[in-house]
């Protein structure tokens, strides 16, 4: 539906133009279903299609004509928090940091802080405790300000777990804070985020019995709220307490849930974490095949986890970057600026004279390129023109002289063949006359028409024409022709189609066809001329059942220097009335194509504007 949206908007009957809501074209609606989709497909597990769905969201904002920033900005946080959870932290980093700074440019700083607590979880995931500190520190004082009591809950744990060792003490109070704070809000889930905290902080004093009661109480608590990712992470811990405690046995049936769990959310970073625990304890166990076989599992989740972060690592130099330091090289750029100031002038001059003398040297070779391109292109229509004039010479010469020599002496005779009363010389005469009159009326209406089309002095009046009167009348011109030939000349046509075109080009065009037609078609053969309505035109096939075309000669049939192949029964030709039809159809907007097998047959088409 969105998709449509973006393409077809509806007109809001009542406003008579497309709603504002639509204005962007259905982008936003489009995108934000995606990114949705995408929430889905990542609850049921399925990752690839997961990231597809996001890549898709994003791409459509990056490529939106319209301001959509924060929708940008959005979607890119969306990368950024579900690039860890395939253990892809190098993405991850990039997406949220990109985000980051789309809010903050919008002046969204509430969205912008919540980019920075993810950031700072990709920090803590890679080990960089202090740049996680620094995150979660200015969300922290932001929430605080704003009184968001929820959000500060929520980082303030973030907060507490980034401390290290030597500020136990700061975690401890901060977490007690916020425990206070939570548990009067009855909110389970930061409730059970606080103990996962105080679990770690007893661990990190080897108070082991404590730490275990406290992880129970998060998988307690992650099971009411269908949490896996919470419970596998809780399990974990409670893995690594017996580890401690030497009971290796309880470590790896607790790591086996967590894995269990993992896998069936398909968490790569929980994954890695189980395999690494499995492999432990059954080692302590002295069962070294299995913790051989779970060490692989964790290795080859590790190695592409680790990789990632080198690179992630290497980006986040931009991150640790020190304002004041980054200010201080400004200030030496800008002097080092100042002090080639000078020097940069009398270059720029220099440049300048050089970019000058540059310019007017390419204009010139502009312009004796331009003049050389003229120059050639004039040799090829002079060749062309001179090849032109042969080929007229050369028909006038011979296609036109031939046919009237042919007819020089037929009067005398006739008149002896009366005399004699030789009747069947005389059919043969009449047949000889009738013939050769008939190809010098098309030879010098076609050097007539194309004489014309060379000098653009071919009028071209395009009007209604009535298919079935011009092509009942092309027609019988060549019956008698057909009929000598024992050819079968059919015709298909509605009484009541028309076309808008010139009809004594159109009429052209058809006699050539035909007579091209008839002139390469043996005897018994069939020649069709179809007439196939469309939408708004009307398409002419004249099919027959000749010689056909060799695929050699049929890029040559428009060129004028080529020659006339002679019929099936030795008819002449001049070569002109392909390219005539041609150029005629040029004149309409249209063009001849071509449909030719050896020994089958060729097809010719052409279209008209319908009416």
């Amino acid at each position: 539906i969105f998709r449509k949206v973006a393409t077809q908007p509806d007109i809001n009957h009542r406003l008579g133009r497309v709603s504002a809501m639509y204005m962007d074209g259905g982008i936003f609606n489009l995108g934000q279903t995606l990114v949705y989709l995408a929430g889905t497909y990542e609850k049921m597990g399925r990752l690839k299609e997961t990231e597809e769905n996001l890549l898709k969201a994003y791409e459509l904002f990056d490529n939106a004509q319209q301001d959509i920033g924060d929708h940008l900005a959005w979607t890119a946080g969306k990368l950024g928090a579900f690039y860890p959870k395939i253990g892809d932290y190098q993405k991850a980093i990039r997406y949220l940091q990109e985000s980051g700074r789309n809010f903050e440019d919008l002046g969204l700083l509430r969205d912008q802080m919540d980019t920075q607590i993810l950031l700072g979880d990709v920090f803590v995931k890679i080990e960089e405790k202090k740049q996680a500190t620094k995150a979660y520190a200015q969300a922290l004082n932001y929430f605080k300000s704003n009184q968001d009591t929820i959000r500060y809950l929520k980082v303030a744990i973030k907060q507490a777990s980034a401390y290290s060792e030597e500020s136990l003490g700061k975690s401890k109070k901060l977490l007690q804070e916020a425990f206070k704070m939570a548990n009067a809000m009855k909110d389970q889930s930061l409730v059970a985020a606080i103990y996962r905290e105080e679990a770690r902080n007893l661990m990190k004093e080897e108070d082991y019995v404590t730490a275990r009661i406290k992880l129970e109480q998060v998988v307690d608590i992650a099971v009411s709220l269908n949490d896996q990712a919470l419970e596998a992470e809780a399990l974990l811990g409670i893995a690594d307490i017996y580890q401690k405690q030497e009971n290796f046995v309880a470590a790896s049936q607790t790591a086996e849930k967590s894995l269990n769990i993992a896998q069936t959310i398909k968490r790569s970073d929980l994954i890695s974490q189980a395999n690494a625990s499995l492999s432990e304890s059954y080692e302590a166990q002295g069962d070294f095949q299995k913790a051989l076989l779970f060490y692989r599992a964790y290795e080859g989740y590790q190695d592409s986890i680790l990789n990632e972060q080198t690179q992630s690592i290497i980006r986040e130099e931009q991150v640790r970057q020190n304002v004041k330091a980054y200010q201080a090289e400004q200030e030496i750029a800008e002097l080092r600026a100042q002090a080639l100031s000078s020097r940069n002038q009398q270059y720029l001059l220099l440049a300048g004279a050089l970019f000058l003398i540059l310019l007017i040297g390419g204009y010139l070779f502009i312009q004796l390129r331009q003049t050389k391109a003229a120059l050639q292109t004039q040799n090829t229509q002079l060749q062309e023109l001179n090849t032109t004039k042969d080929r007229f010479f050369g028909i006038i010469a011979h296609d036109i002289r031939s046919p009237i020599i042919a007819l020089d002496g037929v009067g005398k005779q006739m008149n002896f063949y009366l005399k004699k009363g030789k009747t069947e010389k005389l059919e043969r005469l009449s047949s000889l006359i009738d013939e050769t009159a008939g190809r010098l009326n098309t030879l010098l209406d076609n050097l007539l028409n194309w004489a014309l089309l060379q000098t653009n002095q071919l009028p071209y009046q395009p009007e209604k024409i009535n298919l079935v009167d011009t092509i009942d009348r092309t027609i019988k011109l060549f019956e008698p022709l057909a009929e000598v030939k024992q050819i079968d000349l059919k015709t298909q046509v509605n009484t009541a189609t028309s076309i808008f075109a010139d009809e004594s080009a159109f009429s052209t065009v058809l006699r050539n066809l035909l007579s091209n037609a008839l002139k390469f078609t043996d005897q018994n053969g069939t020649i069709e001329l179809k007439v196939i309505e469309h939408e708004s035109e009307v398409e002419f096939q004249v099919k027959d059942t000749g010689v056909g075309i060799p695929s050699e000669e049929l890029a040559h049939l428009y060129k004028l220097d080529k020659k006339s192949r002679r019929g099936t029964q030795g008819e002449k030709g001049t070569g002109l009335g392909l390219m005539l039809c041609q150029e005629l159809l040029g004149l309409h907007g249209q063009e001849l194509s071509i449909e030719s097998q050896v020994g089958v047959g060729s097809t010719f088409k052409f279209l008209m504007t319908k009416i």
